[in-house]
């Protein structure tokens, strides 16, 4: 009859809460699972970046797993990336230098040559090999 039917209803609600909080604990497991999986991979990438050296391999790396990667990973790898930008900077800056000198020798070259001054043009090789070295 009718209160057989509601009593076996309500003997059987504490295992269904029982199941769902057991649901949910498993859930909460995988979520925290997942997060420490983001996050190792996201240290591993971030020290694969950091054992190349290369400012722009890291700087790539940061930007894409800043969010996952675990706090000291990612200070260490902030560290190295300034660095590297600091002498990325100051390679750059040479290599404009010499680029500088090596079309101002070009030009020597080109206008002693127009000009069939020899004097000249001995001048910009002597500077252009100076310059090579």
């Amino acid at each position: 009859s009718r209160c057989e039917c509601a009593s076996v209803a309500v003997s059987a609600a504490p295992d269904v809460s029982a199941a769902a909080g057991g649901a949910s604990a498993a859930v909460g497991a995988v979520a925290v699972a997942d997060t420490a999986l983001q996050q190792a991979m996201a240290d591993a990438a971030l020290q694969q970046a950091m054992a190349t050296g290369e400012y722009e391999a890291l700087a790539a790396s940061l930007a894409a797993h800043h969010a996952s990667a675990s706090e000291p990973v990612l200070a260490e790898a902030r560290e190295l990336c300034n660095t590297l930008r600091e002498r990325h900077k100051k390679q750059k800056q040479k290599q404009r230098q010499k680029h500088a000198g090596a079309m101002e020798v070009l030009a020597a070259l080109q206008s002693a040559q127009r000009d069939g001054d020899a004097r000249a043009l001995e001048a910009a090789v002597s500077r252009a090999q100076a310059a090579d070295h």
